[in-house]
């Protein structure tokens, strides 16, 4: 209610807030949605990284480069598979991730030299990314003030369906970690594969 003092005031989300708005409130609230949005801006762009190496990697099991010939310096002329672009944008592009994860799972079983390109976590890692991804892309991001605390702050929470996740500093460097080794991970396997002699090349 108009006038109610911070202490009375438990899990106010921002509606609740325009009540009890001080200068510094609207301060806080002003750079937490700014800096926010630029982590679930940079979140969502790494998570199509992740998702993009992931992609090639696959592209380049089914579809490894073509041998076309020798030069004259005895130098094996090489050019992708025109069948590549059509795998990635008409098969993979309609994929969603989950199923490009199970694919990766499945060639893992099935063929000897993929596993000691990746580590023992990789399908956790991707696992990870996906349902943060997911989380972020569907989920709202909410302002909540915190209790007992003075003077009176705010912490963003994203709503899951789970459990509700607070936003810490801490835990958004976490996550970018994540990201990022698991895209490392990825990129280095596919260079991996790329120059492995089962893989490299075939002559057509």
């Amino acid at each position: 209610p108009p006038g109610a003092d911070f202490a009375e005031v438990v899990d106010s989300f921002d509606a609740d807030l325009r009540i009890l708005e001080t200068s510094e409130i609207t301060e806080q609230r002003e750079n937490l949605m700014e800096s926010l949005a630029v982590f679930r801006g940079r979140m969502l762009g790494l998570s199509c990284d992740v998702e993009a190496e992931l992609d090639a990697l696959l592209s380049c099991f089914f579809h490894p480069r073509l041998r076309v010939g020798m030069s004259e310096d005895g130098v094996p002329i090489v050019r992708e598979d025109p069948l590549k672009d059509i795998f990635r944008h008409f098969v993979l592009r309609g994929t969603q991730f989950q199923p490009k994860i199970k694919i990766l799972c499945g060639l893992l079983v099935e063929v000897n030299v993929l596993p000691r390109l990746f580590p023992k976590k990789i399908l956790d890692l991707l696992d990870a990314v996906r349902e943060f991804r997911n989380d972020l892309a569907h989920n709202p991001i909410n302002l909540r003030l915190r209790k007992n605390r003075k003077p009176p702050c705010l912490e963003p929470i994203l709503c899951n369906r789970k459990t509700d996740v607070v936003l810490t500093d801490q835990f958004q460097r976490e996550k970018w970690r994540l990201f990022e080794e698991t895209r490392n991970h990825l990129m280095k396997a596919r260079f991996q594969l790329e120059r492995h002699p089962l893989f490299r090349e075939r002559d057509v």
